[in-house]
């Protein structure tokens, strides 16, 4: 299991809690994973369309 995840047992094994869950745990660990920072979390777009 992940230490410190807000993890659910369900039938077919274990998925995280919530969406909120799931961020803070990649915020946690995507620096050691793949060097990465997170700088802003959910932010808004203001279009609805694609940005290319």
């Amino acid at each position: 299991m992940l230490s410190g995840a807000a993890l659910r047992k369900t039938e077919s094994g274990w998925e995280f809690a919530n969406e909120e869950a799931l961020e803070n745990f990649v915020e946690v660990h995507l620096q050691s994973w793949l060097g990465l920072t997170v700088i802003k979390r959910q932010f808004t777009v203001k279009s609805k369309e694609a940005i290319l």
